[in-house]
């Protein structure tokens, strides 16, 4: 809680000027509901989102280098841990361009949601994907137990203390760290109102959120050196971020 506390001090001390008035720390369905079949809902659609927009494309040409490296050179099969993955459309386009590319993968996808679990292994029954419910700021895996740790667009939806927890747990487990979320800009609030007509209300209404509570690429910063972690964080996409640490 002390970390909280000095983080809101941080924050009010490097607002924007639209940061008054756009700012709002509210939680969305998959906060309040992560197993109702609503928060199934925002999760299927999400997997949706990123594949008509290109971004899990854009991820793993981030992280291709590091997998082949390991593969090609070390000469054993990758182990890659997903955090939050939800319903798990990008552990399944990861496991896709595994094939492409000749690549085979060990890859273990944990979410905090029992009921998101269990609807991404009926949708990828064939995928070879581990499945695991947990808290991913208390991970039960050993220390460098995998060689990458991915937490795709959730870290917004963990508070400071929180999310370094997250942030440590993964550096802890994985000797690499790839983590992209969205970050907080009313372009991004813009982006989900032309989004109506093509996804679900639920979507709507915790994407809208998403862009408000969304932490600054200050705001990561401070958290990854609370965290202790050697990373860098970039701006990716018009609207997103990324924290990388032995990409």
């Amino acid at each position: 809680m002390m970390l909280n506390m000095e983080f809101e001090e941080f924050r009010r001390h490097n607002l924007r000027w639209f940061d008054p008035w756009f700012f709002k720390d509210e939680l969305e369905i998959l906060d309040l509901e992560p197993n109702s079949a609503k928060a199934v809902k925002v999760a299927k659609d999400l997997d949706l989102l990123g594949y008509r927009f290109g971004l899990n494309h854009k991820i793993v040409e981030r992280i291709r280098s590091r997998l082949l490296n390991i593969y090609q050179y070390e000469r054993r099969v990758p182990r890659v841990l997903d955090l939050c993955g939800g319903y798990g459309g990008f552990a399944r386009y990861l496991m896709w361009w595994s094939k492409q590319a000749a690549i085979p993968l060990n890859l273990t996808v944990l979410d905090i949601s029992s009921s998101i679990i269990e609807a991404a292994l009926q949708a990828s029954e064939q995928d070879n994907i581990q499945w695991q419910v947990g808290d991913a700021t208390a991970l039960d895996y050993e220390d460098r137990e995998f060689d990458l740790a991915l937490n795709i667009q959730s870290l917004h939806h963990f508070d400071p203390d929180s999310s370094v927890k997250l942030l440590r747990e993964a550096n802890r487990v994985a000797t690499s760290l790839f983590v992209f979320d969205v970050r907080r800009t009313p372009f991004g609030f813009i982006f989900v109102q032309l989004l109506r007509p093509f996804f679900c209300r639920e979507l709507i209404h915790d994407g809208q959120i998403s862009y408000r509570r969304a932490y600054t690429k200050k705001e990561i910063i401070f958290l990854i050196e609370k965290a202790g972690i050697n990373a860098t964080v970039k701006h990716f996409l018009p609207i997103g971020l990324s924290i990388e640490s032995g990409i």
